[in-house]
């Protein structure tokens, strides 16, 4: 993870992934858009954002990542698909 965190409320347009996103790509360019935010109180934030496939959602501001916030093992935005960890090169894994 990069440090700092971008500071919240991120702003319209910003593309963000959820905290639980694995897949590699998310973590690069996102899973969604943010629309708007709102202080919800204690220092934290509810979005409203547009997902990809064009459904809005409210997603609470701990469990909404920045694109490009989260780096990959070796350093660039990349990393093992989770039914790929642990697997070496050439080997196949059980799905």
């Amino acid at each position: 993870m990069i440090d700092p965190f971008p500071q919240h409320p991120y702003r319209r347009g910003t593309r963000v992934h959820g905290a639980a996103e694995r897949a590699s790509r998310t973590f690069a360019t996102g899973t969604a858009s943010v629309v708007d935010a709102w202080h919800a109180g204690g220092g934290s934030y509810t979005y409203l954002v547009r997902t990809d496939d064009g459904a809005q959602e409210y997603w609470s501001s701990p469990m909404t990542i920045p694109a490009g916030t989260w780096i990959g093992k070796n350093g660039d935005e990349t990393l093992e698909e989770p039914a790929l960890a642990g697997a070496s090169a050439g080997e196949e894994t059980a799905a």
